[in-house]
């Protein structure tokens, strides 16, 4: 994928993480398979319906190890090493993310956001 030669730097950091972290949570879509074929029109549609429920979940995972007192990062890109983790895993399931899970060693800043009336529209 030549064209996204700009993420190889997070990638790089994303590989760094993994290899830290304690604990890595592999979130896989059990009704789908590699995301790098084509599919149906009607498998997409599940497709996206699962992704939503899976995200649902995954914040979920996330919230309740922020009440425990451990860091996580939902790690969203592994598109860049896909067969290698699906591999090493010993899948033929959808890897949709994976979450990394630990003792956090840093507490940074709430990243800044958007005034709620930037985002949201009233009709």
């Amino acid at each position: 994928m030549k064209e996204w030669a700009f993420a190889i730097p997070d990638a790089e950091n994303t590989v760094r993480i993994m290899e830290e972290a304690p604990c890595l949570i592999a979130v896989l879509n059990t009704n789908q398979k590699t995301p790098f074929e084509g599919i149906e029109n009607e498998k997409r549609i599940v497709e996206i319906c699962d992704s939503l429920s899976i995200g649902a979940a995954i914040e979920n995972m996330i919230l309740t190890a922020t009440e425990h007192g451990l860091g996580t990062l939902w790690i969203a890109n592994t598109c860049f090493a896909y067969k290698e983790l699906v591999d090493f895993i010993k899948t033929d399931n959808q890897l949709t993310g994976i979450v990394a899970v630990g003792f956090a060693n840093e507490a940074p800043a709430k990243r800044p956001r958007k005034p709620f009336t930037d985002i949201v529209e009233y009709r």
